[in-house]
């Protein structure tokens, strides 16, 4: 589980540093080369720690974040996340099905 100070430092970094910047743009890029989802479709972003990538996910869905640390789940809000879920990713508290992308990043 991340620490509140890399959370916090993460949170003032993902719009410019590299590194951030470019794995959302390849994401985001294979989002839209490969995502079929319709309208309304639902996307799970699994461990969404700051929610920054539910931002891009909103591009094309409608995006649910689920972290266990309620301090990453208060950054994803900071940032405009609105569908959040406290929760462990290794018992996921959703129906099987529900979700037409699910993705996870490191």
């Amino acid at each position: 589980m991340m620490d509140v100070r890399n959370l916090e430092e993460t949170f003032q970094l993902e719009d410019s540093y590299w590194w951030f910047v470019g794995r959302r743009r390849m994401l985001k890029n294979l989002i839209k080369r490969y995502f079929r989802g319709e309208e309304g479709a639902l996307a799970l972003d699994a461990g969404c720690g700051t929610g920054y990538m539910m931002r891009d996910l909103a591009e094309f869905s409608n995006p649910v974040g689920i972290d266990r640390s309620k301090d990453a789940l208060g950054y994803a809000k900071k940032g405009g996340a609105t569908s959040l879920v406290q929760g462990d990713i290794s018992r996921m508290p959703f129906k099987d099905g529900s979700f037409s992308l699910v993705m996870t990043l490191g």
